[in-house]
């Protein structure tokens, strides 16, 4: 039973469900259908992307029980890796091929505000070779967490706009709507990302990342960066509410992943495991996610 839970928390199976969750929750809210190949693409490429940051490390550097089971299966994990890599470009070419024409129809524009997000991610880690290593974006520490957060909403809010304005041969409208559920979800994701740099303290300070948390200490973080945060969080989800007419419990039921998180962030004065991250606080995605179908299911 270890090993299963440790596939799919340290293996970034549960993470990757938490991203399609996130994805369809933008589908209900907005009265869009649901993109099957898209949502496996979302999945497959969280997984990827995940697994790369912790393969790519040194032996040396196995200071915990996830780093240490990465490198127990690290043969495993790269045959895994060459599958996802290559059902990540057979997905991406039906894909494309599917919305090829609604794509070119869409306003350079669109496009280059879409790619964005990639780009985003793909600077988050760096370029190499090591000439280009000043674009790693993870080395500005208190930015970290919304790089993270940014990128992730785009890739749940913004990509299932754009492929349902293509799939329709509509051009892509940014709506209230869609603005507030993109803030939403990136200060959302990216709270969830600066819990985990509570988690990453030593490491980083260690290596000199100067994060939120390193530069101020930890009730700095929470009461003056994590709260504010989740409070923004809160308000927005009101504005979301009041536009789609929820009702007083639909508003609540909105409010109750955003309000865990807040309480769950102040449980972590004292130190967690690491599945206590991988399951409670990202899970918390999965929290959102729900309790917005839910809503628009009851509406």
């Amino acid at each position: 039973m270890k090993g299963f839970f440790q596939w799919l928390f340290f293996g970034n199976i549960f993470l990757g469900l938490c991203a399609v969750a996130l994805s369809v929750e933008t589908c209900f809210q907005l009265n869009l259908p649901i993109n099957k190949l898209l949502q496996l693409l979302t999945f497959l490429a969280t997984l990827f992307y995940y697994n790369i940051a912790y393969i790519s490390e040194k032996p040396p550097k196995a200071t915990n029980e996830r780093n240490e089971w990465y490198f127990k299966h690290h043969k495993a994990l790269l045959n895994i890796q060459l599958v996802i890599g290559l059902s990540i470009l057979i997905a991406t070419f039906l894909f494309l091929r599917n919305i090829q024409e609604g794509l070119l129809h869409q306003k350079i524009e669109t496009l280059l505000f879409l790619s964005v997000f990639p780009i985003t991610a793909l600077l988050y880690y760096g370029i190499h070779p090591r000439s280009f290593k000043f674009f790693k974006l993870r080395d500005i520490g208190w930015l970290k967490p919304f790089l993270i957060g940014f990128s992730w909403a785009g890739m749940v809010n913004v990509f299932p706009i754009v492929v349902d304005a293509c799939e329709k041969r509509s051009w892509f409208f940014i709506s209230k709507e869609v603005m507030l559920l993109f803030g939403i979800n990136w200060l959302l994701c990216s709270v969830i990302a600066l819990l985990f740099d509570i988690k990453d303290y030593t490491t980083d300070y260690n290596v000199q990342l100067k994060t939120l948390v390193v530069k101020r200490g930890l009730k700095y973080t929470l009461w003056l960066g994590v709260l504010p945060l989740c409070l923004i969080v809160v308000f927005l989800e009101m504005l979301l509410g009041w536009a789609q007419q929820r009702l007083i419990w639909q508003m609540l039921l909105s409010f109750l992943p955003i309000m865990l998180l807040t309480l769950l962030a102040f449980t972590l004065q004292k130190r967690k495991d690491i599945f206590y991250y991988l399951l409670v606080i990202d899970g918390i995605a999965l929290v959102k996610a729900i309790c917005g179908i839910l809503i628009c299911l009851s509406a």
